[in-house]
């Protein structure tokens, strides 16, 4: 269940980093840095309350968010995503700051060029296994799959065994030929959202 609004703790002090951390080494060199510096002390912060219920999630226009939910052979609640997509209005909700979401949309741009992006959100119900690309889309009876290169982790610890109560986060880039404009089914193994 994710607490959107908690992101901001911690956001002053990475932003900071950062900012210095831009200025020494290369976009290249300092992307995986970036992307884990950005959130890395909000994640700790991050509640387990109601998932969509959230004053930041409730902002995002509901044509930019997903949540999924699967469950185990048992029926038993195994992972929930959220997603939402990387824009300006999105990341300002979450306080990134101007230079920031400058720096986060050049690093998108230049790995995804043309492709939709979200910020994407795993957390674990139980001791389970999390494999990214078990990731499709669907759009106009065909299926897209995402590639181990269309995400970038955030939190180290990204894909495999993942404990009970842990979240993950990381940047999943829809597909190439996928058009979120139009209707689209996110799925993940044999459970699927509308999106």
């Amino acid at each position: 269940m994710i607490g959107w609004s908690k992101l901001t703790v911690g956001y002053e002090i990475g932003q900071n980093f950062l900012i210095k951390t831009q200025e020494v080494f290369t976009m290249k060199r300092v992307l995986p840095l970036l992307l884990v510096l950005v959130l890395s002390f909000s994640l700790l912060a991050v509640g387990i309350d109601a998932p969509v219920k959230d004053e930041i999630w409730s902002e995002i226009p509901a044509n930019e968010k997903f949540v999924l939910r699967t469950e185990d052979f048992s029926g038993e609640w195994d992972l929930l995503f959220g997603g939402a997509l990387v824009s300006e209005r999105n990341l300002k909700l979450f306080n990134f700051s101007e230079e920031n979401r400058e720096i986060i949309q050049g690093i998108l741009e230049q790995n995804y060029p043309g492709q939709e992006v979200f910020l994407l959100y795993v957390y674990t119900y139980q001791t389970t296994y999390f494999w990214p690309n078990e990731f499709s889309f669907v759009q106009d009876n065909s299926q897209y799959n995402v590639e181990n290169s269309d995400f970038i982790k955030i939190s180290e610890t990204f894909s495999g065994e993942l404990k009970k109560d842990t979240y993950v986060m990381g940047y999943m880039a829809a597909p190439k030929g996928v058009n979120l404009e139009y209707q689209t089914e996110i799925w993940y193994g044999d459970y699927a959202v509308n999106f």
